[in-house]
């Protein structure tokens, strides 16, 4: 019997931050490794991170993902979420799948979840008042044909989407897909929130909450978490609990400067510690993995990749 009062909390350990504000990002595997530990031990059931080099820099190569989820499964049980690339982005979506096919290759380096961001977004930062402003662009681009591709291939492999929603359109899209039968249920759907300079997500506010809960289809069984881009996800933690949300939380978002120099083990602490005081216990991994429909078997890839991968 699945535990409606179980709450995932995933922990986002680096993400793309620097340690300028926060000294305790990971980046090496073995780093995230230890983070990943000591998170499980604070109550969180699924770890998301990025590929860095040891100056900070992204890191996509097949080894780094192979060797840190390996240290991971050496160091507590806890569901894996790698980024991958952000799996679902042109023009390289192929090539991220092919990623996720040659990790699949060996059981204890195979993500449990990987990601799909639905429907094109930019995710530029803007800091100024008027244009031209912000970074250099950065934008998602993922059109229905390559998602659908995404995602059976991922259905194949018996893994499970993490599908990023950062606005009403990307919701709205996803229930198309769910209405399609592309998508399979129970389907797990992020509202990624965003403060600071990134426009793209709703703000971090009761408001910016509610407009996705407004178009989040009631007759879908979806699971939803949220996570909060260069901003305080504190400011509605109450809020999404009482819902019947999920949360992800880390210092690779924010680095929660108001509290210190906090760790993510200490983020998971405090949410843990909120959620218990409203009703809801840290779910384990196996009532995480029933709660989303999480197949045990990881599926063999397809026989024309089928190679031993050495890394």
């Amino acid at each position: 019997m699945i535990r409606q009062d179980r709450i995932i909390v995933e922990v986002r350990v680096n993400e793309f931050a620097s340690r300028q504000y926060n000294r305790n990002v990971p980046w090496s595997p073995q780093e995230i490794a230890a983070d990943a530990k000591a998170c499980y031990d604070a109550g969180a059931t699924l770890i998301h991170y990025h590929g860095r080099r040891p100056n900070g820099d992204q890191d996509h190569d097949l080894g780094f993902y192979l060797r840190t989820n390996r240290l991971i499964r050496d160091a507590c049980p806890i569901l894996i979420h790698p980024t991958l690339g952000c799996v679902a982005n042109e023009p390289d979506a192929l090539e991220k799948l092919q990623l996720v096919d040659d990790m699949m290759v060996d059981p204890r380096g195979a993500p449990d979840l990987v990601p799909t961001n639905v429907t094109s977004v930019s995710t530029s930062a803007h800091w100024a008042t008027s244009l031209p402003v912000g970074s250099t662009e950065v934008l998602y681009r993922c059109s229905d044909d390559v998602l659908a591709q995404v995602t059976d291939r991922l259905n194949q492999h018996g893994l499970t989407q993490y599908l990023v929603s950062w606005n009403v359109s990307c919701t709205r899209h996803i229930n198309r897909f769910l209405e399609a039968g592309l998508i399979p249920e129970p389907a797990f759907l992020c509202f990624m929130l965003s403060e600071g300079g990134v426009l793209s997500g709703h703000p971090a506010t009761p408001e910016g909450l509610q407009a996705h809960l407004i178009f989040l289809p009631k007759d879908r069984h979806i699971e939803w978490t949220v996570a909060c881009h260069d901003g305080d996800l504190f400011q509605i933690t109450d809020l999404v609990i009482k819902a019947g949300g999920h949360i992800s939380i880390g210092i690779g978002d924010h680095p929660y400067s108001a509290y210190g120099e906090p760790t993510n083990a200490q983020l998971v602490e405090w949410v843990v510690a909120q959620a218990r005081e409203l009703g809801r216990e840290p779910a384990s991994v196996e009532e995480a993995r029933a709660l989303l429909g999480m197949t045990d078997a990881l599926a063999p890839p397809p026989p024309s990749l089928e190679r031993e991968v050495h890394a």
